[in-house]
């Protein structure tokens, strides 16, 4: 299956990397990436978003085919449209309560 989100990519890369190297830490893979280890964490458990700019850059170091990683760049900036769309839509609801 095809993870349709770049942080499950990164995950999957991560998984990947240690069932060939069990020893192989997230510290390590923050250090290929050149993110906080701390950081990477939070991405991968989703309680954070990939920073502007970073895919592309992250894609290339996990060796993601260009194409791969524009299909992952136009899923987030999708999600991130609904994102916005849906607080429009609460402050909206917000206001009109008031």
């Amino acid at each position: 299956m095809v993870a349709l989100q770049f942080r499950k990519r990164l995950a999957e890369e991560f998984a990947r990397r240690r069932q060939v190297n069990p020893r192989y830490s997230l510290r390590a893979f923050a250090a290929l990436l050149e993110v906080d280890h701390a950081s990477l964490s939070q991405i991968l458990s989703g309680n954070r978003h990939i920073p502007n700019g970073r895919m592309a850059a992250w894609a290339q170091k996990i060796k993601v085919s260009v194409e791969e990683a524009a299909v992952y760049a136009a899923i987030e900036r999708l999600m991130d449209e609904a994102r916005r769309s849906e607080e429009e839509k609460l402050q909206q609801w917000a206001v009109e309560s008031l």
